[in-house]
């Protein structure tokens, strides 16, 4: 029970990780239509910007924390507003082209500044937590922690206030929000730096539990995408469940299938898509 109980929360933990990603993949998707392949690479831009911004701050990563996202969600303002505006009337294909071609451009834009070494940051935040006679790292509590508080603004955001409305209007029919007044380029381009802020923030977590590295976002993206697409494209509900579900299979996937559990997110999405296509939360399109 104590190994079951120990597993379930590195499980958790692992999910609110992907959870952070996915959450901005499926925010962007679901209000502005883009799937953006190039978001794990706003993950690695969070990881090395989070790093900087600590190390110019007197090794300071609660800094780093607070100010590299916020640089990141700028960049990606940037990228939404001079680039990816230009093709959201047009085929998917451009869209997957350029967030593709921004995957290229932001590794070795990082790998031209960075080099190919690693770099790590500390662990903000020491020690552990007896649960179940095992100790856990407390900062696996604190990813956890903040992942429930991103879920639970969201929530309060898109459906509690008047911003979440006008949102929903706007990606429900962007020519008769326009009509009535809501500035639809606005909304969409603080969209997309919200969402890039949260892969970014998921970076720069993960700064001190994992190396840093140009490549680091082309693991998460897969995750992500998984969750996005267990959960059902454009469902934050749908990315929150599938990243706990994909955080406990990988867990409890070490523990009995030691090395062929990388395997089982594959198989689980396969499965929940059998059962129903459009996903745990998506919702089927007539055809």
């Amino acid at each position: 029970m104590d190994t079951i109980i120990y597993t379930i929360i590195i499980g958790v933990y692992f999910g609110m990780n992907i959870w952070l990603v996915a959450s901005g993949l499926t925010l962007i998707f679901g209000m502005l239509g883009v799937l953006n392949f190039a978001h794990g690479s706003i993950y690695m831009m969070g990881a090395f910007l989070g790093y900087t911004f600590a190390t110019i701050c007197g090794h300071s990563f609660w800094m780093g924390l607070l100010i590299g996202p916020l640089a990141v969600a700028g960049i990606g303002a940037a990228i939404e507003f001079f680039f990816l505006r230009r093709v959201y009337d047009l085929d998917i294909t451009y869209q997957l082209l350029m967030t593709y071609a921004f995957i290229l451009i932001l590794d070795n834009i990082f790998k031209i500044i960075y080099g190919s070494l690693y770099v790590s940051v500390s662990v903000p935040i020491e020690g552990g937590i007896a649960v179940a006679n095992r100790f856990v790292p407390a900062y696996y509590f604190f990813i956890i922690a903040v992942g429930c508080l991103v879920a639970l603004v969201l929530w309060v955001l898109l459906k509690k206030t008047s911003f979440g409305r006008r949102l929903r209007a706007a990606a429900f029919n962007r020519e008769m929000s326009g009509s009535v007044g809501i500035n639809v380029p606005q909304l969409f381009t603080l969209i997309f730096a919200i969402g890039s802020w949260m892969a970014a923030l998921a970076g720069a977590m993960t700064a001190p539990i994992q190396t840093i590295s140009s490549g680091m976002g082309t693991a998460i993206i897969i995750s992500s995408f998984i969750v996005a697409v267990i959960g059902g494209l454009g469902s934050l509900l749908g990315a929150f469940l599938g990243a706990v579900i994909i955080g406990l299979i990988n867990s409890f996937g070490i523990l009995w299938v030691g090395e062929f559990s990388a395997a089982l997110p594959y198989l689980a999405m396969i499965f929940i898509l059998l059962a129903k296509p459009s996903g745990l939360f998506g919702t089927a399109e007539d055809t």
